[in-house]
């Protein structure tokens, strides 16, 4: 991403904030006429949309920071593969299923075990993703 592309993000949540404006409301940035007539050519964007990918540029390389940001409760960061504490969650879980020990259903309460089991990233590894975004 350009530097120029976060300047005009910054100064468009900037003025949204300053006029109160809503997260529904959409941000003026096409002329309306090509709007009107080539509407699949020009989306809009909402002044919510705009918040979001804000507040995620704001927090690249700090994905823990973003994570615990209110509209982010629910996140988790984990690995793209499965650790062995995260296959041995999800076996304990499934054997609890098969053994009718868990009623509620096997697939949620397995995936509730491995995100219980993840780890947390490595302190080196979010530092590398910090130093490469800045280039």
């Amino acid at each position: 991403m350009s530097v120029s592309l976060e300047k005009w993000v910054e100064a468009a949540v900037t003025v949204a904030d300053a006029e109160n404006m809503k997260d529904e409301e959409v941000v003026p940035t096409w002329p309306e006429f090509c709007v009107e007539r080539f509407p699949d050519l020009y989306p809009q964007m909402t002044v919510g949309a705009l918040r979001e990918f804000w507040a995620a540029l704001s927090h690249r390389g700090e994905p823990e920071a973003w994570l615990a940001t209110s509209k982010n409760k629910g996140w988790k960061l984990v690995p793209i593969e499965l650790t062995r504490d995260m296959r041995m969650a999800f076996h304990e879980a499934h054997e609890l299923f098969e053994d009718g020990e868990e009623v509620e259903g096997s697939p949620d309460d397995e995936w509730r075990a491995m995100l219980d089991a993840a780890p947390q990233p490595p302190v080196e590894h979010r530092n590398a993703e910090l130093q490469e975004s800045s280039k």
